[in-house]
């Protein structure tokens, strides 16, 4: 799996929110239905090829959202929520295999950025980013980009 830092600019994204605790995140799957439903309503995307899915960890609990990048908030279609995540750096991989091996890949990017001497931030968002033009609805093998929020090295 190849690791490497990159960087991304300010983004302003409109979709869904979704918070619960980690047993429950077999709901995501269903959220992203909803979104794909209703992803015309959304005005001013920047792409229809990405959508982002970027969220917060907390200790027994997290909030995860289903979104597209847009050019600026605009209104926001009924029940969804927008937002701006600030640019930053970020360790950049590609999880590719099945749902069952999505924290063998976060736990590779952990030892990484810690044996590059990084830090995580936890008090920004990580990001995972899907091509709509690939089917993860398969648990069989998914394919998307995972952004982990880092702090400058020591």
């Amino acid at each position: 799996m190849e690791i490497q830092v990159v960087t991304l600019e300010n983004l302003y994204v409109v979709g869904f929110a979704w918070s619960g605790p980690y047993a429950n995140s077999s709901e995501i799957p269903l959220l992203f239905s909803q979104f794909e439903q209703r992803l015309a309503e959304i005005e001013a995307p920047v792409t229809t090829e990405w959508i982002y899915a970027p969220f917060h960890s907390r200790e027994t609990e997290f909030t995860y959202y289903v979104t597209l990048a847009v050019d600026e908030l605009w209104t926001m279609p009924s029940g969804m929520t927008g937002f701006q995540i600030p640019g930053k750096s970020y360790a950049k991989a590609t999880h590719q295999g099945p749902a069952a091996e999505v924290t063998a890949t976060y736990r590779t990017m952990f030892s990484w950025i810690k044996e590059n001497g990084y830090r995580q931030n936890p008090s920004a968002l990580t990001i995972e980013r899907y091509d709509r033009s690939r089917d993860n609805a398969s648990k069989e093998y998914l394919q998307y980009d995972i952004y982990l929020p880092l702090q400058k090295k020591d």
